[in-house]
């Protein structure tokens, strides 16, 4: 249950008195700019997830062609495999660095601090 649905809210919210047209208007838009905000949030959030899913599929792809065509293991399909995982591992880092940031904007627009202060660092060997 919403916080301002509860039966203790609503009876205090009763007693209150009514906002002018002016101190709601002021209300409504900040409302709208908090939402336009999280609307950004989101947005940043999905594109960079349809971004890596892009990369990750494209990468899975060549992947399996090379296992397909070069079944005999040799030394060019293991360095093959290995650019191919890079790729999937920076893929999926970007992806990270991206969702970071936009909640990072997200956090900094509502006034809270700094939430990734311990950031997950690349180790890819």
């Amino acid at each position: 249950m919403a916080l301002e649905l509860m039966p203790s809210k609503l009876q205090a919210a009763k007693g209150m008195p009514q906002p002018s047209t002016e101190e709601r208007l002021v209300e409504v838009l900040r409302e709208n700019a908090f939402l336009r905000q999280e609307i950004h949030f989101y947005r940043a959030c999905y594109e960079s997830s349809l971004t890596m899913e892009d990369k990750v599929y494209e990468v899975s792809q060549q992947l399996m062609l090379a296992y397909y065509f070069e079944p005999d293991g040799t030394v060019e399909m293991n360095q093959t495999a290995y650019r191919l995982a890079h790729d999937i591992y920076a893929a999926v880092d970007e992806n990270h660095a991206a969702m970071v940031a936009a909640e990072e904007s997200w956090m900094a627009f509502w006034g809270f601090p700094n939430a990734h202060q311990l950031r997950r660092q690349p180790q890819f060997i």
